[in-house]
């Protein structure tokens, strides 16, 4: 593409870029190799190694739920574009890319749905979209071309401020895990806590049941070894009785106001996205 060329046309024309956005999840383990914790990345970057920071003022992550987060709002200036987190909350992320040298702020707008399987198996993935750019000035047009754009004829108009969704979704939907039947009862128990204790040492129906929800074996297993060492413990002579769930020693302690007042105005700002 010479430089000429942009001077040539007599009609508006578009400069297509492609971005590619993608995750990439590592389990954080033990000595002894279990899972400990989940660490993924997030990152923006050109396509086959293309250098996006010729066109790309900075990029703004907005994370969600913004209580989940020490630092919901995430701003890079350099490359790369990446932020890393640990968690296993699958959630979608808006992106907000904004251009160099354009006369008034111009910023691509995509969300992308960070959708995380399992907490103790490695996984990545990345897709690549493009965005036309329509009749960008000379020099983001030559910004545009140095980071790997192209020069495409211009289509039907369109908002220049349109969101690109990059949905991943999994076919099957979560349900609520309930407590496995009991044999020695009439009426079905509604939470665990109620389940009868002639049956709380048998481990089959309760992992029959977490099957029956989107759970890995090793989560099935997790919970189950959980659930029979409470079961154990409440039977056992030096048992201590716990407080029931009314108790306010389980309440959640209050955030002070200032981690209040940043918690609301990270939330409106995401929710005026």
């Amino acid at each position: 593409m010479t430089e000429g060329l942009f001077t040539q046309h007599d009609k508006p024309m578009c400069v297509r870029i492609w971005l590619e956005v993608g995750h990439a999840c590592e389990p954080r383990r033990s000595a002894l190799g279990r899972a400990l914790a989940l660490d993924w990345r997030l990152w923006v970057r050109g396509v086959s190694g293309a250098d996006i920071s010729a066109f790309v003022h900075k990029v703004v992550f907005y994370l969600h739920p913004a209580s989940a987060f020490v630092y919901p709002k995430r701003v890079l200036q350099e490359p790369p574009y990446e932020i890393q987190e640990s968690g296993s909350l699958s959630t979608d992320i808006p992106i907000h890319v904004y251009l160099k040298y354009s006369n008034k702020p111009k910023k691509i707008r995509l969300r992308y749905s960070l959708v995380i399987e399992s907490n103790a198996r490695s996984s990545s993935e990345s897709q690549c979209v493009y965005y036309d750019v329509e009749n960008p000035p000379e020099q983001l047009w030559r910004a545009l071309m140095r980071g790997g754009g192209e020069a495409v004829a211009r289509v039907a108009a369109r908002r220049s401020d349109r969101l690109l969704v990059l949905d991943r979704r999994p076919a099957h939907k979560h349900k609520f895990a309930e407590p496995p039947h009991c044999r020695h009862a009439s009426r079905k128990p509604k939470t665990y806590e109620d389940a009868c204790p002639k049956c709380g040492d048998s481990q089959a129906d309760l992992k029959m049941q977490l099957r029956t929800v989107a759970m890995t074996e090793d989560e099935i297993n997790r919970v189950s070894q959980l659930y029979l060492a409470f079961s154990s413990y409440e039977k056992s002579v030096d048992a201590i009785t716990l407080p029931p769930l009314s108790d306010p020693i389980y309440r959640v302690p209050e955030l002070p106001m200032s981690l209040r007042e940043a918690l609301k105005s990270a939330e409106a700002e995401l929710l005026s996205l």
